[in-house]
């Protein structure tokens, strides 16, 4: 059995919320990262990666609307001169976007080069096909930026920029037989209402944090504004505390490391609000790791407590969410090529909409011409926003050739595009490699659809009901039955490679945790323990398992190294402990104890030590499970008769309910923290069993997982390698 599976950057904003996850519809926001430069001018290996992260903060902690942001990578001259206008005229696209009343609150982030002009000093945002020689003809000068944004009509613009303009870059001199005493630009004033915060001063090189991959000034800014800056600890960073957190950490950081002088400069209103949270309660920045990055719900706290039909602290669904717009284009030369080429359509578009951050214009239509520029006015005409164009040809030893690019319809650029070689039976995993890709390069999400889940399928009576192990693709698709339903299974959970399920079964009348082989389907006893042993888990690193053991009436928490075999004990006390979990770093376990009179969940450190209750609530609180970035414990909640599911931080403090009504259990995260899948009762579906569900926690909408028969006990595994 085999399964197949230097930076620039100018930010404008202002906050009028008090609470986190802001919503500000008519903010806009243009990103520009300059990774990639023509010729043998050096990359800046970060400028993605900072614009991910900019976006990111954009979306979930300042609240803009996905399509109010102008996305732009490696941007030429004539992209940034359509998106901030020229010297002649302001109105670009930005222009374009904004609320013509003036209630707009303006963003621009540039990650790339800035360059001095050699003749008349000035400082230029150097675009991807430039030459830094020339940068009095074909860069981006500032002060035309500065100007340009001075004459639109907006509620506050705020510019950040992290790069120096003295011509020289990490990697060396940008402008070829230079002198190495670097040119110092003029400074560029800024208008009344404006605010400034630069990553260096005059001739000062701007330095990268190679730990963090990010630039030295972003990785910093990004810290401060998501809460280290916040000195006073009132809930709101203003630009002032940013400043004084860059002099003191970001120049202290370019001088231990580099050995040279960098200093923040910031000019304007230095009071304005950069960020604003409940008062000590700061939202967790988001790791930028492409396959963990985990936004969770304090960036979406959608709860409407003064709808009276909602149940008390339960999420309803957000109707008002706006979803990006897409459309899909298929080519084919035969029928069989079309056919694959629709199908493979079909499924990324279906993969799309369930995250409701995108919706289709239209259903998948074939054209005729392949590898040509689209008609992006017809697309236009249709309310586009990205266009998806998919092409198939069967090759001459049997195989399919699938090729895709995505382009923006507005700028009419191709953003993403790949070409996959593949059998003819793997096209779905196509599909989800393609829709993941596409997720990726929009919203800067980890992967979530070619992964797989593996549960507990239950058959037969509802009383007696015969349970087996059973794995199936993150939409349902390729059902296969690992086990037989001889014996009783339980609580199934991948190793971090995907290669293991470790699970309880009740082989010989009694329960014990075993190994099962995905690629051989081999099982084997995990270990040899006094008692009965359930609820194993791996540790994020592979290397070991936590699971929970019944020696002398006693339920206590132990770990086994996997590479030596010994296990030790966590725990040790006459109460029940329960259900563990690691935390992503494997550096602390949570677990559910009854220890304070009725299950409460506790923190511990992965030896063993500082056991600390974090739940604080009343009812009863079982099966944590930690969110892929670490910064949320999912749990399940049982109080006056009523089951809910919710989560906290790891510290206990802010509790939400998010999932209610017909005894919703045992969830468990997707991996990008996007969602959770849970199970419950569904009647009326399978004759009453627990089935499966999807809960999106950006938009409060529930789906059902179509599966054989019941399913209970699900676990989502991290994108097929």
């Amino acid at each position: 059995m085999r399964w197949f599976f230097p930076a620039v950057v100018i930010l404008f904003f202002a906050l009028s919320s008090s609470g986190w996850a802001a919503k500000n519809p008519d903010g806009v926001a243009v990103i520009i990262g300059n990774k990639v430069y023509k010729g043998d001018i050096p990359t800046v290996d970060y400028a993605h990666n900072d614009a991910d992260a900019i976006k990111r903060y954009v979306l979930d902690i300042l609240g803009y609307d996905p399509e109010n942001v102008i996305d732009l990578r490696d941007a030429s001259k004539a992209e940034m001169e359509a998106a901030f206008g020229n010297k002649d005229n302001p109105k670009g696209r930005l222009w374009q976007y904004l609320d013509p009343q003036g209630g707009s609150d303006i963003i621009v982030y540039y990650s790339g080069h800035g360059v001095p002009g050699q003749n008349d000093k000035r400082s230029y945002l150097l675009p991807a096909d430039a030459d830094p020689a020339f940068a009095e003809i074909n860069g981006y000068p500032i002060d035309v930026l500065y100007r340009n944004l001075d004459k639109l009509k907006a509620r506050s613009k705020t510019v950040l920029i992290d790069a120096c303009f003295s011509g020289a870059s990490p990697k060396g001199m940008l402008i070829k037989a230079a002198s190495p005493v670097f040119i110092k630009p003029l400074t560029s004033s800024v208008g009344p209402g404006m605010t400034v915060l630069t990553a260096a001063s005059g001739d000062q090189l701007a330095s990268w944090d190679k730990e963090a991959k990010h630039g030295l000034f972003t990785n910093h800014f990004l810290d401060a504004v998501y809460g280290k800056a916040d000195g006073n600890n009132d809930g709101n960073i203003t630009a002032e505390e940013i400043k004084g957190y860059l002099d003191d950490k970001m120049s202290r950081a370019a001088r231990r490391i580099y050995r040279r002088i960098q200093e923040a400069t910031l000019m304007g209103n230095a009071d304005i609000i950069m960020n604003s949270y409940p008062k000590g309660r700061p939202p967790v920045r988001p790791s930028m790791n492409s396959q963990q990055a985990s936004l969770t719900p304090p960036q979406y706290d959608l709860r409407n407590e003064s709808d009276p039909e909602s149940a008390p602290g339960v999420t309803p669904q957000n109707k008002s969410l706006k979803r990006l717009a897409f459309a899909v284009e298929f080519i084919g030369n035969s029928a069989e090529e079309r056919g694959v080429a629709k199908n493979i359509a079909d499924v990324v578009s279906t993969n799309l909409e369930r995250l409701d951050f995108f919706r289709p214009t239209n259903k998948a239509r074939t054209v005729q011409t392949a590898n040509v520029i689209p008609d992006f006015k017809i697309w236009r005409t249709n309310n586009a926003r990205y266009l998806i164009s998919l092409l198939a040809k069967k090759l001459a030893d049997g195989r399919l050739r699938i090729e895709y690019r995505v382009w923006d319809v507005d700028v009419e650029k191709q953003m993403v595009g790949a070409a996959h070689n593949t059998v003819p039976d793997n096209w779905r995993r196509v599909a989800h490699i393609m829709a993941d890709a596409i997720n990726r390069r929009i919203t800067g999400d980890g992967g979530y659809f070619d992964t797989r889940i593996v549960y507990v399928a239950e058959s037969g009576s509802i009383e007696s009901p015969v349970s087996r192990l059973a794995i199936m693709d993150q939409d349902g698709k390729n059902h296969v039955y690992l086990t037989d339903g001889s014996y009783a299974v339980l609580n199934p959970k991948f190793s971090p490679t995907l290669q293991k399920i470790v699970y309880s079964n009740n082989y010989g009348g009694r329960y014990n945790a075993y190994f099962f082989d995905i690629n051989t389907g081999r099982q084997s006893r995990l270990g040899t323990f006094q008692g009965e042993s359930f609820s194993p888990e791996f540790s994020p690193d592979g290397k070991k398992v936590v699971l929970s053991v019944i020696a002398n009436g006693n339920h206590d928490i132990h770990v086994m190294d996997l590479r030596t075999g010994g296990s030790i004990q966590l725990t040790s006390h006459s109460a029940t402990d329960t259900a563990p979990s690691f935390s992503p770093n494997s550096q602390r376990v949570a677990f559910t104890s009854d220890r304070t009179g009725s299950q409460q969940l506790y923190v511990m450190d992965a030896n063993g030590n500082n056991k600390n209750l974090i739940s604080r609530g009343p009812g009863r609180y079982k099966t944590p499970a930690w969110s892929p970035g670490g910064d949320q414990i999912v749990f399940s909640k049982y109080i006056n008769g009523n089951s809910f599911i919710g989560t906290m931080r790891p510290d206990g403090s802010d509790e939400r309910m998010l999932i209610s009504g017909q005894k919703p259990l045992n969830p468990t995260w997707a991996p990008n923290g996007r969602a959770i899948m849970f199970s419950r009762r569904a009647l009326g579906s399978a004759g009453g069993r627990y089935q499966l569900f999807v809960y999106n926690l950006a938009s409060g909408i529930e789906r059902q997982l179509s599966t054989l028969v019941g399913a209970i006990q699900a676990d989502w595994s991290p994108p097929i390698p």
